[in-house]
């Protein structure tokens, strides 16, 4: 993937407004597209993929980069968490940047307490534990982190019922599709 000036500054930008939760993600990005028209899809893509992988990875990011600004976290993520390697982002940055991800790539990453390796807030970890029927919070940090929303909507989904034989397929109850007599 190359990545633009151009793409690193928006990001950067859309970050830096998407951090002050004043509004939701999505619409933080939504206004910041508007105002932005010079940005092509590709453009608009790198900068939502970037800053949704920012939120997503906070804890981590935080870790890594603490006290740092919108710039600094997106490069954290970008080098350690978003697979993009320093030598790609080398043209983008200044020498004190490019030492900065070369410490930074060096932070070990195994051993992080399981609120972080989960991305979940302490409290939340608690109330899971504490609960004798609850997740494995370990399981559930080792996982990817990708299926989660996928598995848990897969695992509690009843069975699909057709319909009945005196129902027509319309949804509406009362109603009657018009193609049936």
């Amino acid at each position: 993937m190359h990545i633009t000036r151009t793409q690193l500054e928006a990001a950067a930008e859309a970050l830096a407004l998407a951090l002050k939760f004043e509004r939701p993600a999505d619409a933080v990005l939504h206004e910041f597209f508007r105002a932005q028209r010079v940005l092509g899809a590709g453009d608009r893509a790198f900068v939502a993929d970037a800053v949704y992988g920012v939120l997503r990875r906070k804890r981590t990011v935080e870790l890594l980069a603490p006290d740092a600004a919108p710039r600094e976290m997106l490069l954290a993520w970008l080098a350690r968490l978003g697979g993009i390697s320093v030598r790609e982002l080398a043209p983008l940055l200044k020498q004190e940047e490019l030492a900065w991800l070369a410490q930074l790539k060096a932070v070990p990453l195994d051993g992080l307490p399981l609120a972080i390796q989960a991305e979940l807030p302490d409290w939340v970890v608690e109330r899971l534990r504490s609960r004798p029927d609850g997740p494995d919070v370990a399981a559930l940090a080792r996982r990817g982190r990708h299926y989660r929303r996928i598995d848990a909507l897969l695992a509690s989904r009843p069975p699909r019922q057709g319909p009945s034989s005196d129902q027509s397929p319309c949804t509406v109850p009362g109603r009657q599709h018009r193609g049936a007599g």
